[in-house]
Parts: C-alpha cells; structure tokens; sequence
C-alpha cells in the first residue's frame, strides 16, 4: 500500500497537470476564436463585394432593357413617321 504522503504527491502532480492542460486548452481555443473571426470577417466582406456586383449587374441589366425598349420605340417612330425607310442595324450588345 501507499503512504499518505505519496497519494498526496500523486493528486498534486495530477491537479498541476490538469491545470496545465486546461491552460493549454484556452490559449489554443482563443487562438482558434481569432481565427474564425478573422475568417468570418473576410467571408463578411467577400459577401459585401458579392452583393455589390450583383447588385450593378443587375442595375446593367436594367439599364439595357431600358434602352432597347428605348431603341425600339424610336424605330417604331421612325417607321411611322417614313414608312419604308430601313432602320439601321442595331449593334449586337
């Protein structure tokens, strides 16, 4: 059998190392935290400038129809205006 001394030594050197272990523990996982905040703030700003282009896009997008609907009632006009007279060729956009 052990003495109390030793069993006593043993729980220390046990508490010591569960200490340690929980130490190395939290600086890993606040290094880890860090990490994923600075992760989550360029996946933050990536979905910015995503949302962005998309949104110019579509305000492109927008604007071409406006000035083919545009073009196209100018045409429209122009035939009324002087039938038989040929438009001319629109170019391909």
């Amino acid at each position: 059998m052990t003495d109390k001394k030793s069993d006593d030594r043993i729980e220390e050197q046990l508490n010591r190392l569960g200490i340690g272990l929980i130490k190395h523990l939290d600086e890993r996982f606040a290094e880890l935290s860090s990490r994923m905040d600075r992760f989550e703030n360029r996946m933050s700003s990536l979905e910015g400038g995503i949302d962005t282009v998309l949104k110019n896009q579509e305000t492109d997008v927008q604007e071409r129809l406006a000035g083919n609907r545009q073009v196209d009632r100018h045409e429209d006009w122009i035939e009324r205006a002087a039938p038989g007279l040929v438009p001319m060729p629109r170019s391909v956009v």
